[in-house]
């Protein structure tokens, strides 16, 4: 358990570490296609329509705004889909990125300031 919520948070800190480049797909909001894209291009696919990604990425914001930390939510998000460790980490983070930036965690929240 403890190796598995180590590879969730190691997904994450990619994530929120790092610019995510994105690419075009069919949604009408750029915000949208930007989330898509950053899915896509890690291999995130274990939704079954764009919208329902959306949807559960609100749902990631929905639960950090209810007091969660984003290492919850992903351990919440690996416990009850089928997205393996790295990608359910993957898919808060980006989340995260594209919907509630207000919930990126600090550099010493995560251990990595002096």
């Amino acid at each position: 358990m403890f190796v598995r919520l180590r590879v969730v948070l190691v997904a994450l800190l990619s994530l929120l570490g790092g610019a995510v480049g994105a690419a075009s797909t069919a949604a009408a909001d750029p915000v949208d296609d930007n989330f898509l894209a950053e899915l896509q291009a890690q291999g995130v696919h274990y939704h079954v329509t764009p919208e329902q990604a959306i949807e559960g990425a609100h749902l990631v914001c929905q639960k950090l705004d209810n007091g969660m930390t984003p290492t919850q939510v992903a351990y919440d998000v690996l416990e009850t889909s089928t997205m393996p460790g790295y990608r359910s980490g993957y898919f808060v983070g980006a989340a995260i990125h594209a919907y509630c930036p207000q919930h990126r965690p600090e550099e010493a929240e995560l251990g990595l300031g002096d």
